[in-house]
């Protein structure tokens, strides 16, 4: 029984030990330095620009007059916000069609991206003023940021989600 306790203890002791330095190399790993991202820029997504900055999109949605696409976003955490990007907001349907229609603006509300304090403030004053409640959040709005509609991830890829877009505006 003593030499089948030791053996339990052994074990134990390694298990931890492994699990402690499979801890340690994670922590170092994550604690590199946080990757960064463009503080008031606009964002190349493919062939896309996606501004950061509310009043710079604003502003050139009323010089366009064209509505603002506005994506709320948790782009390195939220899995459906992954989802949709992949899905529609990568593909060339949805390209084509919002560097037509639509102005677009992305609040980002990261884990691991850094982000200046100034565009931080402005993301969480935007998701008070509108709402947001989940990510992702799509809202469809006017130059002045009247709310037109508001949606979220739906299945069936970039040339749905442009008609679903579409019917949208139309209301």
């Amino acid at each position: 029984m003593r030499e089948r306790s030791q053996i339990i203890r052994g074990m134990l002791l390694w298990t931890g030990i492994t699990l402690f330095g499979i801890g340690a190399f994670a922590a170092a790993t994550l604690n590199a330095g946080p990757v960064t991202s463009p503080e008031i820029t606009e964002k190349n997504s493919g062939e896309l620009l996606w501004s950061e900055d509310f009043e710079k999109a604003s502003a050139l949605a009323k010089t366009e007059k064209k509505p603002l696409l506005m994506y709320f976003t948790g782009s390195d955490w939220c899995g459906w916000c992954k989802k949709l990007h992949a899905e529609v907001l990568d593909r060339p349907e949805f390209s084509q069609w919002a560097g037509k229609n639509v102005v677009l603006f992305k609040a980002d509300f990261p884990e691991e991206l850094a982000q200046s304090q100034t565009i931080k403030d402005q993301n969480n004053q935007l998701a008070r003023k509108y709402r947001i409640s989940g990510f992702p959040t799509v809202i469809l709005a006017d130059a002045d940021g009247k709310v037109i509609a508001r949606t979220g991830y739906k299945p069936g890829g970039a040339a749905a989600y442009v008609k679903h877009l579409q019917a949208l505006l139309k209301k």
